[in-house]
């Protein structure tokens, strides 16, 4: 006898079915839709099969947010970074490439437009009581110079522009410029953003929210002057606040909509070519006129300003809302974890509120829940500058459980505070005892800029000599190379260059064994040997090295092998960045040889249309 067990799902009654159960005949009637699950047990036997119908079980299902642990870098190409993405932040080598930060403090008149448009990257919003108002951008790029914003700011109006978008996925140039942008405006000022690919995330608004284009999902803590948002690639989720004017109007979305009321709603409800189920979970619905699945007009209330939900290819969602204190009052008392984590998922968007902060402080200390502690470590990332916050990530890393708290943990105190000497020593006494691969590269990373400090001296080399990760191992020989006039250090590099196990390490310790192949002979016959390797990145890092020597008897082999690593990465379209840095050397080498290769390299691309 086989045993199947099946779940029947039916997220959400059907309105007409409700009306219909009620045996209405009007035009009008009160329904309350709810999510419903039917379980059923179906026992096949070889006789005839037998179904066992269970009793229909209610249940109110969450949504919340989920963040994928940091994955683990990729091994780097040949003269590029290394790369590692975590919570929104790009790494490079050992240190971020976050090329450039812009911070401007200025005032904003009540009701003074915001504008953002073109930006490649996230946003996130935080809004204020008073007047003072703050933007900061932070810039990650491949090139030294990245592209730039444009801003404009006046008492009345804040604009912040990037570059059209110049053909159909376009997203950037070669440089991979992206920024990330945070600001920080009046309560009451009237929001438009348009183009944004990446999320958005904006805090308690008294005035006006435009969205159009967005490439990611949307969070907006609360609205009062009317909404519109259009054409989003990800989910929505809003609560409302004493609606007015024109009302809100969500359409094109690709992924589900959830809009929340904080107060008594009287609103025209309207709801037009929605793929997924829509919940009204308000009370005082009056539906009007003939009703499908998912189309159909209602008066919630007395009626009043449009709320108008139109083209979604996810489920849709009305339902009351709470307000800060009630959602705290969930996530510090609530005995089921989907409230809680629902809970911290809501007050995310109210991050900038103290108390908010507080709680999240308070959860990265005692709360078991793991998402609950991921999020409430992902949101205080960007306010470790405050001491409490600080010391909070500090005793996570120490003593913490959850992994993925803690390397959020270890980035954003890497970023700006290992400077701080209590902070670095309490790194380093981590990275001691630590297991995570992530996280040990993360704090090498993070102190590797103090290699004057001979703790942090200590801790590099002891990584180079023994650690089993080669991403550990190549941070500390890329710091280490500032010190490779240390007799210990230089040792440890050159053994690296000839027999650490990856190239990638080899690659790092010929670079720091570069700046002394003048004075030390053995460094020529290492970096000559590296010319036929059979890797064409460790040639490249040879060649690279023995540019630098000058030796005139070399030049016609070097000359030769910078040809083959353009050719050869050029008709196979390997990596753009070596034929450019090659090009380079060349040019060192001959000037007259880099002409003629540039224009045979012209000639190529000429013929290959």
């Amino acid at each position: 006898m086989r045993m199947k067990l099946i779940a029947v799902v039916a997220l959400g009654a059907s309105v007409a079915a409700a009306f219909a159960a009620r045996g209405a005949s009007a035009q009008e009637a009160r329904v309350s839709p709810r999510v419903e699950i039917k379980p059923e047990i179906r026992i096949d036997t070889k006789i005839a099969p037998v179904a066992i119908s269970l009793p229909d079980i209610q249940i109110n299902i969450p949504d919340f947010d989920f963040q994928m642990p940091p994955m683990p870098a990729l091994a780097p190409l040949p003269d590029m970074p290394d790369i590692y993405i975590n919570g929104g932040d790009i790494w490079t080598g050992d240190e971020t490439t976050e090329r450039e930060e812009l911070r401007q403090t200025f005032q904003l008149s009540p009701g003074a437009r915001v504008e953002l448009s073109n930006i490649d990257g996230p946003v996130h919003i935080d809004t204020t009581d008073g007047a003072g108002a703050e933007v900061v951008v932070k810039s990650f790029s491949y090139a030294a110079s990245p592209r730039k914003l444009v801003f404009e700011q006046t008492s009345s109006s804040l604009t912040l522009r990037g570059p059209e978008r110049r053909e159909k996925g376009d997203f950037d140039s070669a440089d991979g410029t992206r920024h990330s942008v945070r600001l920080t405006i009046p309560r009451r000022s009237n929001l438009v953003l348009t183009n944004v690919r990446d999320s958005v995330r904006v805090g308690e608004l008294d005035g006006t929210v435009k969205l159009d284009r967005v490439a990611g999902r949307v969070g907006i803590a609360q609205a009062s002057g009317g909404a519109e948002i259009s054409d989003v690639s990800g989910s929505v989720s809003m609560a409302l606040s004493r609606l007015s004017g024109r009302g809100v109007t969500v359409s094109k979305v690709a992924g589900k909509v959830t809009l929340r009321f904080l107060e008594d709603v009287n609103a025209e409800l309207q709801t037009g070519g929605v793929k997924g189920k829509v919940y009204v979970e308000l009370p005082n619905v009056a539906v009007q006129g003939e009703m499908t699945k998912t189309d159909f007009r209602a008066k919630v209330g007395a009626g009043g300003v449009p709320v108008n939900v139109n083209d979604v290819t996810g489920t849709v969602r009305l339902a009351r809302g709470q307000n800060v204190a009630e959602m705290l009052a969930v996530l510090k008392s609530s005995d089921r974890s989907t409230n809680r984590n629902q809970a911290v998922s809501d007050l995310a968007l109210h991050v900038s509120n103290p108390q908010v902060r507080q709680a999240f402080v308070e959860a990265l200390r005692d709360e078991q829940n793991n998402l609950v502690q991921m999020t409430a470590a992902r949101e205080l990332a960007a306010y470790a500058v405050e001491p409490e916050v600080r010391d909070a990530f500090l005793r996570a890393l120490e003593t913490g459980k959850n992994d993925s708290v803690r390397m959020t943990a270890a980035s954003a105190l890497a970023k700006k505070y290992a400077g701080e000497r209590d902070v670095r020593d309490r790194l380093l006494k981590v990275l001691a005892t630590e297991k995570k691969d992530v996280i040990r590269s993360t704090i090498i990373g993070s102190v590797a800029k103090y290699v004057d400090d001979p703790a942090v001296m200590r801790a590099l080399v002891d990584a180079l000599r023994s650690d089993a990760k080669e991403l550990v191992r190549s941070r500390a020989a890329r710091a280490l190379a500032a010190k490779v006039e240390n007799a210990e250090v230089y040792d440890l590099l050159l053994n690296a260059a000839r027999s650490d196990q990856k190239r990638v390490v080899r690659m790092v310790a010929l670079d720091g064994l570069s700046r002394r192949i003048r004075e030390r002979a053995e460094l020529r016959e290492l970096f000559v040997g590296y010319l036929e390797d059979e890797s064409q990145s460790m040639q490249f890092h040879a060649l690279k090295g023995l540019v630098e020597l000058n030796d005139p008897t070399l030049k016609p082999r070097l000359v030769e092998k910078a040809r083959e690593i353009i050719l050869t990465d050029y008709r196979r379209g390997w990596n753009t960045s070596t034929v450019l840095s090659t090009l380079v050397l060349l040019r060192k080498l001959d000037p007259p040889e880099a002409d003629r290769m540039l224009e045979q390299l012209g000639n190529e691309r000429v013929r290959s249309f």
